[in-house]
């Protein structure tokens, strides 16, 4: 017993240790940093379920915005996470220490597949060949991948059940069978219920793809119960836990979108009665045949009283329920096998020897993931199976290789019998031949080198197939949280959020729970279209026209000359061959223009065109992020219930017609309105305030931002900025900036009736209230931001450390040297006016040794060429910093052949969480109480940080 539990620790061990090599790339900034797309939705499932009860936000109003959608998850691994973490007493209001347990998670369930896979191995050919199958699957690429450390999805949960019930299968089929057709002796009853039990979480896991594991478990119980074994009640158990949770869900589900149009309360993509009905004709299934061989064994007539009928029952069952499932399941396997032309694009969905979008065989990734043994599969699962002669190992590895070879994700289940078959083959060789055993060591070296190679990589922090979120777009999430009103509904998934981000769809989890803002597009296959439309416009009223029927305020910059990303653009659009996209004439497409330029400066002092003003621009030029400042001009939308998720992209409806816009009457406020907050020494927000707030947006139709607290949050932030600006720079708004914006808006809008149904309910209370309501908060910000940004007193620091940059760097220091004196930012970087096509390697081997690598070449590069460098001889420092929302210093080292080479000192400038921390709090007394717990639970709002709430 000893020995078994010190195999099972050096197993658990081992497999931990090596998922923990992704550590450095997991945590570092301070941050956790999750693999992949899906583990910030998972996180963002996880944080909600840890603070409501173990709720989750289903429908979710911030995917796919702005008519929310649903995941295909099941619930069990967001909510088995929140309650463990819960159990462990991680504060669910702490979202550092949630992260880091939730990092770690995936790890740990890996390693326990690791003792799975010596469990199936002990048992099905002896503990020296589980031991075996253990260490392997503790190191193959082909596990280790889906759960290293920070790779938070459930893929490793799929792999540990699957094994489970595998293993829980062979358990069973080694008791002895008690006497009786109904009973079971005590240990057959546990062992049994234990695998029901496991099935049953794994449909909780992943409704739609248990059903397929569930059909691959019946097919090797078959062989089992075809030997006497009993192994329906395995399938009978999870059939009946299943009811309620289709009798809960059968209103959902006429929410979300199918493949096609099979009733509700079968489909198959969300919890229905298709999944204990598909477990209810396995199990019955399973007893035909278990009826059948005892009739056969015992030579008895199957015309026999009792027996006769229990087959009929048994087979009338059988038909009736295959019937009933017919319809799911080919519409499923339609669904499946044709997919979509976003789902073509994600590597896990293509098979396992064409990783890739191209149809071309490709057996590197194979052999990276599962060895060098890997096409020597066949004749070792022959050469062992004619070996043990055992229907299980003829079974099982021939239909986890099937599935692999159709769907590369299943690669996590197909390391079992390929780390088994390895180990039987090795062990039983050397068995037979134990002179060979050195000689057998050395082969198992070779065979596993390029695992050994990939793990070498993995610990040297190299990147694979799982990159985490770049440092940039981590920074550029962080300043969309900041410099973005909050929205409601991510607490309160009841609610609709004001407006939305449009991004990427790789980027839309991200979006989601690190700026806790809702998305247009998301990994989920939603508003793909949408999306793609507006990063393939060319010109700007296409593009703003998608930003304004989705109502997305923000926009993040994407490179769309990227080769891989303009396929699946055109593709999903069916773009002709003559677009600029297909032909790569990138200056023709209006993101890219944006990218290269913005020629005029916002209100704030930042570039803006179009109606995109930019918020945040990395040092490097790879992320960025625009505010939309022409919400006047979005036209009124009828509203929505919110929709559910699809595998494929959902249909873009023609925009419809704006209604002219009519101000609604709103409850009547007292002459003398009474108070709801007052801020600082002169700061109020009134009753009448909100009022006007809610009149004057309801001009926007159903989609305006007309909701009390929204017109609260408003107000008390245009009076926090009012009252800072007065005590700390002494500014006050006048008449004449009052005058003046208002004919800028008169002279600019783009939506003549919005404005004049706002001026028309303003009519009877005079100038004064469509100034405070109407004009003020956009007034104030802009100085307040330039004061911000730009005022040496809150800005000292950052500007003495410039000087002192100036002084040393004119007296020879190097940039490197200064850069480790006064703890600032550095980087070199190679910059080409034009994409390289010729000589790729170097310069593909140049840029990926550069911090936080990127191979993509954008045309901001030939911008900040001519802007920055070109006027430079090498050796030469740029004079004068550029002084933004950071300031940068660049020295120009090398122009070669169009290559400049250069390298940057970046100094950070004290942001608006840190001055409103360091600046003396503003009193504030909110009398409503509703709105005073509302404030106090908005997390992250860091001009609410600067409230002393009495």
């Amino acid at each position: 017993m000893m020995r078994l539990w010190g195999r099972l620790a050096f197993l658990f061990f081992l497999g931990l240790g090596v998922r923990s090599l992704s550590l450095p790339q997991a945590f570092r900034g301070g941050n956790v940093h999750f693999l992949g797309n899906d583990g910030w939705y998972q996180m963002r499932r996880i944080e909600f379920a840890a603070r409501h009860n173990l709720a989750l936000p289903d429908p979710d109003p911030y995917l796919n915005y702005p008519e929310g959608g649903r995941s295909h998850w099941g619930p069990l691994f967001s909510q088995g996470i929140a309650l463990t973490s819960t159990l462990l007493g991680v504060d669910p209001q702490n979202r550092h220490a949630l992260e880091t347990f939730a990092a770690w998670v995936p790890a740990v369930l890996g390693a326990l597949c690791v003792l799975v896979a010596y469990g199936i191995g002990a048992l099905l050919l002896g503990p020296p060949i589980g031991l075996a199958a253990g260490i392997l699957v503790a190191i193959l690429p082909a596990h280790v991948e889906y759960s290293l450390l920070g790779n938070l999805d459930h893929h490793v949960a799929e792999s540990l059940l699957f094994g489970l019930a595998s293993l829980l299968i062979l358990r069973l089929r080694g008791l002895k069978k008690s006497a009786g057709t109904w009973l079971w002796s005590r240990e057959e009853f546990v062992w049994t219920a234990a695998g029901g039990a496991v099935l049953w979480l794994l449909f909780l896991l992943l409704p739609s793809v248990a059903a397929m594991y569930a059909g691959l478990l019946w097919v090797v119980c078959l062989g089992e119960t075809v030997r006497g074994g009993r192994l329906w009640p395995i399938f009978a158990l999870p059939a009946l836990l299943l009811i309620p949770s289709a009798l809960s869900s059968l209103q959902a589900a006429g929410e979300v979108q199918r493949f096609s149009a099979v009733p509700r309360w079968l489909m198959f993509e969300q919890f229905s009665f298709f999944q204990p009905l598909l477990l209810a004709f396995c199990a019955v299934a399973l007893k035909l045949i278990e009826e059948l061989e005892a009739t056969r064994r015992a030579d008895a007539p199957a015309a026999s009283g009792p027996r006769l009928a229990r087959l009929s029952v048994y087979a009338v069952g059988c038909g009736a329920l295959a019937v009933l499932l017919a319809w799911p399941v080919a519409a499923g396997l339609q669904g499946v096998l044709r997919g979509s032309l976003w789902i073509k694009y994600i590597g896990e969905y293509h098979p396992l020897l064409m990783p890739y979008a191209d149809p071309v065989l490709n057996f590197s990734f194979a052999f990276k993931m599962c060895s060098y043994l890997f096409p020597a599969f066949p004749f070792l699962y022959y050469w062992i199976g004619v070996k043990e002669k055992d229907p299980f190992v003829w079974i099982w590895p021939l239909l986890l290789f099937v599935l692999v070879m159709l769907q590369l994700r299943y690669i996590y289940l197909f390391a079992y019998p390929l780390a088994l078959l390895i180990a039987a083959a090795a062990v039983r060789l050397s068995r037979e031949r134990p002179g060979w055993k050195a000689l057998i060591a050395i082969a198992l070296l070779i065979v596993l080198w390029p695992c050994g190679r990939w793990l070498w990589s993995l610990s040297a922090g190299s990147p694979f197939r799982y990159p985490t979120l770049s440092d940039q777009d981590y920074a550029m999430l962080q300043t969309l949280g900041q410099k973005s009103p909050p929205t409601v509904g991510y607490d309160n998934a009841s609610e609709r959020p004001e407006y939305g981000v449009l991004a990427p769809w790789g980027l839309g989890h991200a979006v989601v729970y690190l700026a806790r803002r809702p998305v247009v597009a998301d990994p989920f296959g939603h508003g793909v279209e949408k999306e793609a439309r507006y990063y393939t416009a060319q010109t700007p009223a296409q593009a703003l026209a998608v930003l304004r029927e989705n109502r997305a305020r923000y926009v993040v910059g994407e490179d769309v000359s990227n080769p891989f990303l303009g396929r699946i653009y055109a593709d999903v659009l069916a773009l002709p061959e003559t677009h600029p996209l297909r032909r790569g004439q990138w200056d023709r497409l209006f993101q890219m223009r944006l990218l290269a330029s913005l020629p005029v400066l916002g209100p704030d002092g930042k570039p803006s065109a179009w109606g995109h003003k930019l918020l945040y621009r990395s040092p490097e030029g790879q992320a960025s992020l625009y505010e939309f400042t022409d919400l006047g001009a979005l036209p009124a939308a009828t509203p929505s219930k919110p929709k559910a998720s699809s595998f494929r992209p959902s249909r873009i409806p023609s925009p419809a017609q704006p209604a002219r816009p009519v101000p609604q009457p709103v409850k009547p406020v007292p002459p003398t309105s009474p108070i709801v907050a007052s801020i600082g020494d002169k700061g109020r927000v009134s009753e009448k305030d909100l009022a006007d707030f809610i009149a004057a947006e309801s001009c926007y139709g159903s989609d305006a931002l007309n909701s009390r607290k929204a017109g609260f949050m408003r107000m008390l932030e245009t009076a926090i900025m009012e009252e800072v600006m007065r005590r700390e720079a002494g500014l006050e708004l006048t008449k004449a900036d009052y005058e003046k914006e208002g004919q800028r808006i008169d002279r600019e809008t783009r939506a003549p009736e919005i404005l004049e149904c706002v001026k028309k309910y303003f009519t009877e209370d005079g100038r004064g209230r469509y100034e405070r309501v109407f004009l003020r908060k956009n007034m104030i910000a802009g100085p307040f931001h330039r004061f911000l940004q730009f005022d040496p007193k809150v800005q000292k620091q950052a500007y003495n450390i410039r000087d002192q940059v100036l002084a040393k760097s004119r007296q020879g220091e190097s940039f490197v040297d200064l850069a480790a004196e006064l703890k600032i930012g550095y980087s070199t970087r190679t910059y080409t006016l034009e994409e390289p096509r010729e000589d790729k390697k170097e310069y593909i081997k140049e840029r990926a040794a550069a911090p936080s690598p990127t191979l993509r070449w954008s045309p901001f590069e030939k911008q900040f060429i001519e802007d920055h460098l070109k006027a430079l001889a090498p050796g030469q420092m740029k004079p004068e910093p550029v002084d933004s929302y950071d300031i940068q210093f660049f020295r120009l080292l090398s122009n070669d052949d169009g290559r400049y080479r250069f390298e940057s000192l970046r100094i950070d400038k004290k942001n608006i969480r840190d001055y409103f921390s360091s600046i003396p709090k503003l009193r504030c007394a909110i009398k409503d109480p509703e709105l005073k717990e509302w404030i106090r639970g908005i997390p992250g709002n860091p001009m609410l940080s600067a409230l002393d709430l009495e």
